[in-house]
């Protein structure tokens, strides 16, 4: 079950990394760190509120990012409000309050790390930076590019943390507008 979840991080990774261009700002340093994020996501045309707590990254013997540690809480307007998925090793499990239900759902869990990968992009894609405006604020856009799979990250320049990703990963559309983030 975990060998998909593992499987689709380091697939996002490896899809993204390619023969990008180097740059001197490194836009995904967040990534670091472990992250606060409360954002609305588009999965394929749904939309869902959630707040996704993740654990500062952990590497193999050959420098790619292995599964974080997460945590994702859904909005109110989602079927499941309020009910937290989390994933821990190997394991994931549904969580209500004292309740831990282990999950084996391929399908849920899916769509759960498809929210997560937006979050552990792969530097050596950088295909390019601009200066670009979201809602009126100033905002670098920095695009990550593997074939025809692509990420854009909108990146407040002051904090250096994302305001909008948007990934186009064959014919799958992700996207997070980050209302709140923290790096820690």
């Amino acid at each position: 079950m975990w060998k998909k979840y593992i499987g689709l991080l380091i697939l996002c990774c490896m899809t993204l990394a390619g023969c990008g261009k180097e740059t001197a700002t490194d836009w995904l340093a967040y990534q670091q760190s472990a992250l606060t994020i409360d954002g609305v996501f588009d999965l394929n045309g749904e939309t869902l509120e959630a707040d996704i707590e993740l654990a500062a990254p952990e590497y193999d013997g050959e420098g790619r990012m292995l599964a974080r540690s997460a945590k994702v809480t859904f909005g109110d307007n989602s079927l499941v409000a309020g009910i937290s998925f989390e994933f821990d090793g190997e394991e994931a499990y549904v969580v209500s309050g004292v309740l831990k239900i282990p999950l084996e759902d391929e399908t849920l869990i899916g769509g759960i790390t498809d929210m997560i990968s937006l979050f552990c992009i792969s530097p050596d894609s950088f295909w390019e930076a601009e200066e670009t405006e979201l809602d009126g604020q100033s905002c670098v856009k920095a695009v990550y590019v593997d074939g025809e799979d692509s990420v854009e990250v909108l990146i407040d320049p002051e904090s250096m943390l994302p305001m909008r990703i948007t990934a186009t990963l064959g014919e799958e559309q992700l996207s997070a507008e980050i209302r709140a983030i923290t790096a820690e």
